[in-house]
């Protein structure tokens, strides 16, 4: 992607697919505006809500485009795509408002000399939903997105811009069950298999309305996090190195949260000694691998919301560790059959 054309923000059309998202695009849209892009260039695609989300939309001067039923996110993007001629693309998730100077901080990366064919900014550290779990689920997507690489080998589409050109290279954001929450992380993986560079501009910055409780987070990052994204590193072709929520501390802790699970268990199962002070170092480590974000959490929730972070974590890791493992399970099942059907 080296010696693209500069591309300004006037040409700049932002898609915003929507899923019974009528409140949430009551300030998702203004925020766009505001920052720059105008109401006939925005693009909410209304994948089959059902409800009056495309009446909102409408309402507020945008244009809709409406999904025949409901196809996902990914689906609903690449609507979004075929429904403009525009040469760069802004991906805003519904749930999500933008800070005014995000379209031109991501733009600049753009039109940066070495020319990445996307760019992705990051969640602020003012999450909007109420509830400890809520905020402290999107304080760590925060510390994520301002600690990762510059150039990650994924893509973000809560906050993202990229170019038309990249996104005909990998033929769009890929439909189908097996990455429905994932599109967009397998959509980075595609452009970096093609040798398309994307970064990471953290300045740019949004902010999270997104409400989280302690079970959805654990069952979003188990089926909709760890097992898919691992599916996408066990594909063919070349394999990405794990970056932004794969670094090296996230791995230890994953392999820590096993150990005090295991530890837990001895303690269950007639070592109560020694299984307990394996849990609890287990438990230690984790805390001292996290002390970043865990330091994050208290300066802006306050001491009082340690715990609750700390169990957010752990569970965090536990559904990463079994996401992982039952996708290598799959695998190995679908290797034995192949095998014995050959």
């Amino acid at each position: 992607m080296t010696q693209m054309p500069r591309v300004a923000l006037s040409e700049v059309v932002a898609i915003v697919p929507a899923f019974r998202a009528a409140a949430d695009l009551r300030t998702c849209l203004p925020a766009l505006e505001a920052a720059g892009i105008a109401a006939d260039r925005i693009v909410v695609v209304d994948d089959a809500s059902g409800d009056d989300t495309p009446d909102v939309a409408a309402g507020l001067g945008v244009r809709v485009v409406r999904a025949d039923r409901n196809g996902g996110p990914a689906a609903a993007r690449n609507l979004g795509i075929a429904a403009t001629t525009a040469p760069v693309i802004l991906f805003v998730d519904a749930d999500v408002v933008i800070h005014a100077d995000a379209p031109r901080l991501l733009l600049e990366r753009l039109n940066a000399p070495d020319a990445p064919a996307g760019v992705f900014g990051s969640y602020d550290d003012a999450p909007a939903a109420p509830g400890t779990v809520s905020r402290v689920r999107n304080l760590m997507h925060h510390h994520v997105h301002q600690t990762g690489t510059r150039e990650p080998t994924t893509f973000w589409t809560g906050l993202g811009i990229i170019r038309r050109v990249a996104l005909a290279a990998v033929g769009g954001f890929e439909e189908g069950d097996a990455y429905k929450f994932v599109e967009d992380v397998k959509l980075g993986v595609d452009l970096w298999r093609k040798g398309l560079s994307v970064a990471l501009e953290p300045r740019a910055q949004c902010t999270h309305l997104k409400r989280w409780t302690l079970r959805g987070a654990f069952r979003t990052d188990l089926f909709h996090r760890a097992l898919p994204w691992t599916g996408i590193l066990m594909e063919e072709g070349r394999t990405p190195p794990a970056q932004l929520a794969g670094d090296g501390a996230a791995r230890l802790s994953v392999a820590a949260t096993a150990v005090a699970g295991l530890g837990l268990l001895a303690a269950v199962l007639g070592a109560p000694g020694t299984g307990l002070a394996v849990a609890v170092a287990a438990l230690g480590a984790i805390a001292a691998l996290n002390r970043d974000v865990l330091g994050l959490v208290r300066r802006r929730l306050g001491a009082g919301a340690l715990p609750t972070a700390f169990v957010v974590l752990v569970s965090h890791f536990l559904a990463a560790g079994l996401g992982a493992a039952l996708a290598l399970v799959r695998a190995g099942r679908r290797r034995a059959v192949g095998a014995s059907g050959s």
